[in-house]
């Protein structure tokens, strides 16, 4: 008898995997969250001008990442300008890869492994969480995915076309995100895997030698220079190298956020690791043993690559580690997990699958919790801007990044936005010595940008008005009320983290002149100035979540 009977007929497949792609949306709106004041700003403006066929260089590599961008422009054009629209195509990226997981374990492994990976994918709370975030890490991890499944299934089939298109797909990790290149590397693994060499893999070659030489035409289109993106990217890193703050490259980097800090992936990872005993006991994986250790060579190699690959060797640096990379390393966990879950005993099997959705479900909720309570500020400042509409407001990084952002989703110019940070106060002032601004301090997002100006205290010649009332947090609040009310029995210190996730820290705002913003005449004849509690505000990278709880 059957785990799964269902799952067995092969003309039920698409009816399965319809419900659990439905299911995956679901969640994924319901969890939504946005716009984050980060590289989302230059990807909306980017395909805005694709929309608008208006091509320009820059030196900004997110700027120059065509394989996001000429997809949103697409879909912002077909179908208008909003905020569901402009994420549509990572979204879209995100469920594409919950099907190539479901797919590849129904025809590679088994029936029951489909379902308990696009399952395992379709929960797990980075997945969920970067889906809406209009960033590039669910279409890079999409076309990875692509890449690796199609070139099995060119293994198996010594399908030339297969290999050519699985250089097409290799192609377009590189034209979404050119860092993410380096996983070409894990291709050159295989044939060690393998123990032989194939000529016919030379067809792979020449698909992404297309994508290469099509990607230099575009270049030298927009910016007179084939090679200005690849100059781009190793300047990027070359300043990377020479300062050791700027990024995280320890080769145990991806370990400690899939094994053990393991809050953006819940057990998934873990249950992975149940391959490892049942690989062999297993009497269920017979027929699906060979797609099982191509999954775990899939994952291993991503690993040594991703963590152990030199950039440079004086100093010995290794790969850049952000952990929104995490997402590259999902689809082979999932699948591996799904297998293990099936070689085991139904009813554990069962428990497992359960807890770990029910986990990943909670999880998934506080990743936005976690997201939209850093930018509630901001987004509430928005509102008083519109209160204020012929006044600037000068703030955090944060701040001024989702005033541009909230111009352009609403079709307008980015310097149309009156809120600004502090390094753009106007260097000549003198002129407008009478001209009254706001001043924001936001304890949550002060000092996130590299470009922050550093405050300790309020400078004397500013007025208080008021405190900023945060902005909605989304769905997750109902979901944390739940937590809030289990860590009453936790110890003090474990309840206050997840306290710390109900609002952002207290932003208030002041009025002064911009002339005279940091009070330099006021300041010398006082020498007692008001003092703000002591800020400390919490460093966020884009894809860095859940700092609060740590």
């Amino acid at each position: 008898m059957t785990l799964y009977p269902i799952a067995e007929k092969q003309q039920n497949g698409v009816l399965i995997l319809s419900l659990i792609l439905l299911f995956s949306l679901f969640i994924r709106i319901f969890f939504f969250n946005g716009e984050f004041g980060s590289d989302e700003v230059v990807y909306l403006i980017r395909s805005l001008d694709v929309t608008n066929w208006h091509w320009s260089s820059s030196n900004y590599n997110g700027a120059l990442r065509y394989g996001y961008n000429i997809p949103s422009g697409l879909f912002i054009y077909l179908f208008g300008l909003n905020m569901f629209t402009a994420n549509l195509w990572p979204l879209l990226c995100s469920l594409v890869e919950i099907s190539l997981v479901f797919l590849f374990s129904w025809k590679y492994i088994n029936h029951k492994a489909a379902l308990f990976s696009a399952l395992l994918l379709a929960f797990l709370p980075l997945h969920v969480a970067v889906s809406t975030r209009l960033h590039a890490d669910p279409v890079v991890s999409m076309f990875l995915t692509l890449s690796f499944v199609s070139f099995y299934k060119a293994e198996l089939e010594s399908s030339r076309r297969m290999y050519f298109l699985t250089g097409i797909f290799l192609g377009c990790v590189f034209w979404v995100k050119e860092l993410v290149s380096v996983t070409f590397f894990t291709f050159l693994l295989y044939p060690i895997f393998i123990r032989k060499i194939k000529w016919i893999w030379l067809y792979l070659v020449s698909g992404a030698l297309v994508m290469l030489l099509t990607h230099f035409a575009l270049m030298e289109f927009i910016a007179g220079d084939p090679l200005h993106a690849i100059t781009t990217v190793m300047g990027q890193m070359k300043r990377g190298l020479h300062d050791a703050s700027r990024y995280e490259d320890s080769p145990l980097y991806y370990f400690k956020y899939l094994f053990f800090d393991i809050k953006h992936t819940w057990l998934t990872p873990l249950l992975a690791l149940l391959a490892i005993p049942t690989f062999s006991n297993s009497t269920t994986l017979t027929r699906g043993k060979d797609g099982l250790k191509y999954a775990i060579f899939w994952l291993v190699s991503l690993l040594v690559v991703l963590s152990f690959f030199p950039v440079s060797l004086a100093p010995l640096r290794f790969a850049m580690k952000q952990s929104n990379y995490i997402t590259l390393f999902l689809a082979p966990i999932a699948i591996i997990a799904g297998a293990a879950l099936t070689a085991i005993p139904r009813k554990i099997a069962y428990l497992l699958t359960a807890i770990t959705l029910s986990g990943g479900l909670f999880l998934s909720a506080l990743e936005q919790q976690d997201y939209r309570v850093f930018t509630a500020n901001s987004r509430a400042l928005l509102v008083f801007s519109d209160n204020h509409p012929n006044q600037d407001i000068y703030g955090s990084v944060n701040n001024g990044r989702i005033g541009c952002f909230h111009q352009v989703i609403n079709g307008k110019d980015c310097n149309s936005s009156k809120i600004h940070n502090f390094t753009e106060i106007p260097t000549d002032t003198s002129v407008s010595s009478d001209t009254t601004v706001f001043a924001v301090i936001d304890r949550e997002t002060l000092d996130w940008g590299i470009h922050d100006k550093k405050i300790s205290n309020v400078p004397t010649c500013w007025h208080e008005i008021e405190t900023i009332v945060p902005a909605s947090i989304g769905n997750s609040h109902f979901i944390l009320d739940i937590i809030l009310m289990v860590t009453k029995l936790m110890p003090t210190n474990v309840a206050r983290k997840f306290e710390e996730l109900q609002n952002p820290k207290p932003a208030k705002i002041y009025t002064t002149t911009l002339a005279n913003i940091w009070c330099d005449s006021a300041d010398k004849k006082s020498s007692s100035p008001k003092s703000m509690d002591e800020v400390d505000p919490q460093h966020m990278q884009p894809s860095a979540i859940f700092t609060k709880i740590q």
